[in-house]
Formats: structure tokens, C-alpha cells, sequence
């Protein structure tokens, strides 16, 4: 998410906002809406599952990178607009600040919103502002600052030694206030840990992409690669959440009742270190060359990638 706040800012300069959100709500709205009514039939054929607006509702908020980001780059889009109008009347940088006063109101609302996943929301929000207000004013970054960022490298592995089972997102859950308002010292640690331990890891990463592409042959490799990557990273998500992670889900679960199963479900090493990377690599490699089939017609592109 870090990243995606961090290139939302070169889609800004390369286009208008309004362009810019439109583009947006096209590339990942429509693609949100039309594999969450696959999702839908996929839970009826499986689970028979009613078949209804609930439950599209429910299935499109499973994919839920889509519609966080989505919603963050038109909060961001806004925002924007409003100083750009806002520099128009009394030119001043100070209206930059709005995303700092919008990222408070955003953290500090109750988490108990009916609308989609709130925590969620809230929980990426940092990340994203982040990465976006990093790209605007890298500029303005005494040099001093910019190499402390090396820090990070003996900042992450310290931070991890903190990272315990009870802070794991699932069990704890997201945000600080409850649904009176009340804060909850305990969760604010764990929250703060999560975002401190996420926030030095991506820039950890960046460092090192960073410092590779500065190795010739390296960093020209890089520079294709993570543009490829840039063009089907959400072709690959959406389609692994269905057949991943819905459809093989199920049958993996099938089959781990059975005893040929049994030993790998009981060695987590086994599970986590060797089954989970080598399916991850083939659904990634197999869904690969199907997205690149499906781009071919441009009808089905638009309304399951988006156009892209």
C-alpha cells in the first residue's frame, strides 16, 4: 500500500485528478463488482450460499486491496483538488497539511462504520498517505534525514523481537477506539507496533530496489521487471482470491482430512516453508498465461481488468 500511494502521485502529475479518479474508478471499480458476483457463485456452487445483493456485497468486500485502494485514491484525488482550488485563492503550502488533518480524523473514528471494513481502511491509510506525501516532497528532504532512513535496516529486526502471537492481526484486531469512543492504551501499542513494523519494512524493501538499480545490469532488469509486474498485479489478484483462495481453499481442505495429508498439516515447517511458496509460485505462474488469454478480447479485459 505503501507503494500504491507512491505512484498515485506520478498518475496525479501525468493527468488531471478529475481524469485521474475517473481512470481509477474504471480500472478498479469495475473489475471489483464483477468478481465479486463470481465470488458469489462460486460460494453457491460450493457452499450453496444464497445468491443475492447481501451477499455480492459481502463477497466484493473480500477482495479487499481493490476497494481500499479504490477508496484511498479518491479520498487522496479530493483532497488534492481542494488544495489545488484552495492555492488558487491564497497560494500557501500549508494547505498540504489537509492530509495530515484528514489522516487524524480517519484514525480517530470508531472503527464501527457499516461500510465495507473500516479497520481495514484505516488501517492502510497510513501506509498510503505515506508513500504519497514521501513522492511529493522527497525534494525537500534534507540530506541528512533521507540517509537516516538507513536506520531502518536495525530498526525492523528490533521491532520484530516485539511481534508476538497476541499481536497478530486476526486475534486482535484493528484500532484503538472502541465503539463508545474510548481509546484502548493496550491496542494502541499493538497498533502502533503493526504500523511501525510494516512502515520500516516497505522502506527497508525500497532501499534495496533502490540500491540494486544502481547496478547496471541489475537495475535494467528491475526497471522491466516491476513495470511487467506493475501491468497484471491486480490481473493476478483477483484471480488468485477466486481460484486460490476460494476454490483450491475448499478442496484443500477436503484433502487434508485424509491421512496422506495429515503429516504435512501437523509440520507448520512443511506447510509454510515448502507447500505454500511452491503452490503460490504454480497458481501464480498458471493464472499468469491465463489473464494474458483473457486480455486478448477487449470486451472481457475492460469488465474483468478494467482495461488494463
Amino acid at each position: 500500500m505503501l507503494l500504491a500511494g507512491y505512484f498515485f502521485y506520478f498518475s496525479l502529475q501525468k493527468h488531471s485528478i478529475g481524469h485521474t479518479l475517473l481512470n481509477r474508478v474504471r480500472s478498479l471499480g469495475i473489475p471489483l463488482l464483477v468478481w465479486g458476483f463470481f465470488s458469489v457463485l462460486c460460494n453457491y456452487w460450493l457452499y450453496k450460499s444464497p445468491v443475492n445483493i447481501s451477499q455480492w456485497y459481502n463477497s466484493c468486500k473480500g477482495f479487499w486491496f481493490v476497494w481500499v485502494t479504490l477508496a484511498l485514491s479518491i479520498i487522496t484525488g479530493l483532497i488534492e483538488w481542494c488544495i489545488s482550488l484552495l492555492s488558487k485563492l491564497f497560494p500557501t503550502p500549508l494547505y498540504s497539511l489537509l492530509h495530515v488533518v484528514v489522516f487524524l480524523l480517519v484514525i480517530l473514528i470508531p472503527n464501527n462504520i457499516p461500510i465495507l471494513w473500516y479497520h481495514l481502511f484505516q488501517y492502510m491509510y497510513p501506509y498510503f498517505i505515506i508513500g504519497f506525501l514521501y513522492n511529493r516532497f522527497k525534494s525537500y528532504i534534507p540530506k541528512t534525514l533521507y540517509y537516516a532512513k538507513y536506520l531502518c535496516f536495525l530498526l525492523f529486526p528490533l521491532l520484530f523481537t516485539h511481534f508476538k502471537r497476541n499481536t497478530f492481526i486476526y486475534l486482535s484486531g484493528i484500532n484503538f477506539r472502541n465503539e463508545f469512543g474510548m481509546i484502548n492504551t493496550a491496542q494502541l501499542k499493538v497498533d502502533l507496533l503493526r504500523w511501525g513494523i510494516g512502515l520500516v519494512g516497505s522502506i527497508c524493501v525500497m532501499i534495496c530496489v533502490e540500491l540494486f538499480k544502481k547496478i547496471p545490469c541489475i537495475g535494467k532488469i528491475l526497471r522491466i521487471l516491476f513495470a511487467y509486474i506493475g501491468t497484471v498485479s491486480l490481473q493476478l489478484y483477483v484471480t488468485q482470491r477466486i481460484c486460490l483462495e476460494t476454490l483450491y481453499a475448499f478442496k484443500i481442505n477436503q484433502l487434508f482430512q485424509t491421512k496422506n495429508f495429515t503429516l504435512m498439516l501437523k509440520n507448520i515447517y512443511l506447510y509454510n516453508l515448502y507447500w505454500t511458496p511452491l503452490v503460490a509460485v504454480l497458481f501464480c505462474l498458471i493464472l499468469y498465461f491465463v489473464v494474458k488469454l483473457l486480455q486478448k478480447n477487449k470486451f472481457l479485459n475492460f469488465i474483468l481488468f478494467g482495461g488494463r
